[in-house]
């Protein structure tokens, strides 16, 4: 395996009565220039403590794209996204998350 990497994004929406109490995440598309023809990629989201991913993996919010699934492309210029759909809307609240990638191997 490799080193995953990360980005922590938040949530900036105002709080009701302006706003809403939270939002959901049902997509995350990642922009690839290039794939392995024999590795997937995995996606995570996590809880963040103080800036840093944990160990916690929010519920349904782990998915994995393999080189033969549709949704798994790449672009000479990045510009096609590989779309991870969730098979439930993750509901996010303001805390920040990470999302993680690294290579796997279907088994």
């Amino acid at each position: 395996m490799t080193n995953p990497i990360a980005q922590t994004f938040f949530i900036n929406e105002p709080p009701p009565p302006q706003g809403a109490d939270g939002v959901f995440v049902t997509r995350v598309d990642v922009f690839f220039k290039a794939i392995s023809t024999t590795f997937g990629i995995q996606l995570q989201i996590r809880q963040t403590e103080n800036g840093a991913p944990t160990q916690s993996v929010m519920p349904f919010a782990d998915k994995i794209l393999y080189p033969t699934d549709i949704n798994l492309q790449a672009s000479a210029d990045a510009s096609v996204p590989s779309s991870f759909i969730f098979d439930t809307p993750l509901e996010r609240d303001r805390k920040s998350t990470r999302l993680n990638s690294s290579h796997v191997k279907r088994s």
